[in-house]
């Protein structure tokens, strides 16, 4: 056996445990769940050039593996949307971890295949995805799917070229090509929502205890402006299902003031046809949650629904 990981399914009060952590880490934590990533514009003293970050070798032994499920056909390439799932099921039970990427000053592509936050499993499962689709379906490539996805532009220099907010992560991702909003198609409601949770509540976040990095937090929000990503009401979010595929990213839409999600998953179609999310969820990590519909019911009147976007396959744009 390749690893002997507990996988966990949300059901009953282990759901609404998850729920009432989740919203605890949008207001206490050093940063909310799904605002692990943000857009932003280049510090004017940011360093020109950062370390290149590697897999480690516990990390490149889970990217080996999965390389070795696709050529045995195991994990197969033939659906996209599929594989995105295929590759999400084998993280199953793997640990969540907070402000991973906020361990320290510089600012440097950080990766890691063994430990996630909400924003960070996305991510990787979408990297690894786009990887086994590429003509060149190594490590480096992998690296570069990431930085190209968490980055605005795909240019690592300070602490705000990060895409922090969710919402703006998913609108430079479509500008690149990798993903496409389907608010509008889902008939979606404007969020419009004008976003400065981080420099509002800027003592939550370790890193900007350094004043550049608040001012220019504050500078990234005001060139956002008002974001009118679309999203689905938490009553409309079964009439959707027919509509969302494997692997479409969700993200949990919040009336927190300032804030755009509190929470990020993939849609997983379940054995028996149904329609859930796999996500890494405070305290009990990579799981899979049965109904999507009812795990964001039961997250409470702070959930208002949700932002759906899905990944494209490389040159599908």
């Amino acid at each position: 056996m390749r690893r002997s990981l507990a996988v966990f399914t949300i059901s009953g009060t282990l759901l609404l445990a998850a729920a009432i952590h989740i919203r605890a880490i949008a207001q206490k934590s050093p940063t909310p769940p799904a605002m692990t990533q943000s857009v932003v514009t280049h510090h004017a003293t940011a360093q020109a050039k950062r370390p290149t970050q590697q897999l480690s070798k516990l990390d490149r032994q889970e990217f080996d593996y999965i390389l070795k499920q696709v050529k045995t056909g195991k994990i197969a390439t033939t659906d996209f949307a599929m594989t995105i799932q295929a590759i999400a099921q084998e993280f199953r039970g793997y640990r969540y971890t907070a402000d991973l990427l906020d361990q320290a000053e510089p600012e440097i592509l950080r990766l890691s295949l063994k430990q996630f936050d909400c924003v960070l499993f996305i991510e990787a499962m979408l990297g690894l995805t786009r990887t086994v689709h590429s003509h060149d379906p190594t490590e480096s490539q992998f690296v570069a799917q990431i930085q190209a996805q968490r980055y605005r532009n795909g240019q690592v220099s300070d602490y705000c070229s990060r895409l922090h907010y969710f919402s703006e992560w998913i609108l430079e991702n479509q500008r690149q090509g990798r993903v496409k909003d389907l608010g509008a198609e889902l008939k979606g409601i404007p969020l419009n929502r004008t976003l400065d949770f981080m420099s509002q509540n800027w003592r939550k976040y370790p890193r900007q205890a350094h004043a550049r990095n608040r001012r220019c937090i504050k500078a990234m929000e005001q060139q956002l402006g008002r974001v009118n990503l679309r999203y689905v009401p938490t009553n409309q979010i079964r009439a959707s299902y027919p509509r969302l595929k494997p692997g479409d990213i969700v993200a949990i839409a919040t009336r927190i003031p300032g804030l755009d999600v509190t929470h990020t998953g993939l849609v997983y179609r379940t054995p028996n046809g149904g329609t859930g999310m796999i996500h890494a969820a405070p305290r009990v990590g990579v799981i899979v949650s049965q109904d999507l519909h009812r795990y964001v019911q039961q997250l409470g009147n702070e959930s208002i629904g949700i932002l759906v976007a899905r990944p494209l396959a490389p040159q599908a744009f």
